[in-house]
């Protein structure tokens, strides 16, 4: 691949490090050969942008160590403090570990340097909906983007949902099932849109035909479908952690510490 084309090049290089430790779970599953590359490139090299945003992102967070990747985003982010897509990512994390109120201060951060970010308008009303603050959400809502962005419409979607809007929650769930068929995400989505409005089953049976499609980004099911006790106890959903290593026991037999939300 062209990761270890890069690496014959140059040994040490963490962005292809990184490139390949993604290469190596997204192939193989292979969480500890991912971290030793990781590893390798960060102590090459603990101020590469690219680098820590794939060992936050890809690494910590799918394997459950949210704090972690916290903190490498905010080592990032001293390097790099403008950077929008950095920014956003921390905001995200923050939102996928059920942390809205530090989520809303990221993405606060991010709009005061890039305003009409139309993700960060949208995780902001996302955010909102989660701290319960219905009285500013109609506003966040107008502020954000009413397109055909997957990841926008399962933030508006559980926006909507938190005001009680049937008619726009369904609306924009038809939205994201007629994205499945071109934008693989938007199955992934679509799980966590189902589960967040309380559509388990369906959410689950989602779940399962990203993972058939082989949609990476299922990988943060484990920390966002987690947090819920009543998700993280179904078999169906252990079965899906299982096909990733993500369960409890593979992520034990691979040498990491498994710990859950409260």
């Amino acid at each position: 691949d062209a990761f270890t084309r890069a690496l014959e090049l140059a040994p040490e290089q963490s962005g292809a490090l990184a490139g390949k430790a993604w290469h190596t779970v997204r192939t193989r599953w292979d969480w500890r050969a991912a971290e030793e590359l990781y590893l390798r490139g960060v102590r090459h090299d603990d101020r590469d942008v690219f680098a820590l945003d794939f060992y936050a992102a890809l690494q910590l967070t799918p394997t459950g160590r949210v704090d972690e990747a916290v903190s490498v985003y905010r080592r990032a982010l001293e390097s790099d403090p403008f950077n929008t897509l950095l920014g956003w990512d921390l905001a995200w994390i923050l939102m996928m570990d059920g942390r809205p109120d530090e989520g809303l201060i990221e993405v606060d951060r991010v709009l005061a340097v890039t305003p009409d970010y139309p993700w960060g308008l949208a995780l902001r009303a996302w955010a909102l909906a989660e701290e319960g603050r219905l009285d500013e959400l109609p506003a966040a809502l107008e502020q954000a983007p009413d397109d055909d962005d997957e990841l926008v419409i399962m933030m508006r979607l559980l926006a909507h949902h938190a005001l009680g809007d049937r008619e726009a929650v369904v609306r924009l769930t038809d939205r994201l099932r007629d994205l499945v068929d071109t934008r693989p995400s938007a199955q992934v989505l679509l799980a966590w849109a189902l589960v967040g409005i309380g559509e388990v089953e369906e959410g689950l049976v989602a779940l399962e035909e990203a993972i058939d499609r082989g949609v990476f980004q299922v990988v943060f099911s484990r920390v966002y479908l987690g947090r819920d006790p009543a998700v993280r106890d179904e078999p169906r959903f252990q079965a899906a952690l299982e096909s990733m290593r993500l369960d409890d026991e593979s992520l034990r037999e691979q040498g990491f510490t498994v710990a859950h939300p409260p």
